[in-house]
């Protein structure tokens, strides 16, 4: 399993927010749900695993959380056939239009058609902010 952040290999951060990610995606109440099962099936791909994450903040708040996420994936990752896409913000910021305008984002960014499972998280704590999770194999 690789966590990739940037072209420098790993990263501690990244590492440390791809276990906060798991905690938050399977073991947290959503709107949409992941499962502990959906993780174990992507590392079961016997692919190469990569995590990304960003934060967005304010007008398009999810857009630019997503593309931050986009920007942090390493080039060298080949064709992505899998994606668990996860979005925490609080109930104001929450737009499911942006949501999908993120997914087509992130979808223009992969090569062909992978299947996507998405959560959606609902943290008031966030205030302004929105932060998006990407796994991807």
């Amino acid at each position: 399993m690789y966590f990739l952040k940037n072209d420098d290999g790993w990263n501690r951060d990244c590492i440390l927010n791809a276990i906060r990610s798991i905690v938050e995606c399977v073991c947290l109440p959503g709107l949409v749900e992941v499962k502990t099962s959906d993780l174990i099936d992507l590392f079961r791909t016997g692919r190469r695993v990569s995590f990304s994450y960003g934060r967005g903040v304010g007008d398009k708040a999810i857009l630019n959380a997503t593309n931050t996420a986009i920007s942090k994936v390493s080039s060298r990752l080949p064709k992505v056939n899998y994606i668990i896409y996860n979005v925490t913000g609080n109930e104001k910021n929450m737009i499911f239009f942006e949501i999908q305008e993120s997914v087509n984002e992130l979808l223009s960014w992969c090569n062909g058609s992978p299947n996507i499972l998405f959560g959606i998280r609902l943290n008031n704590r966030l205030e302004d902010a929105v932060k998006v999770d990407i796994w991807m194999a």
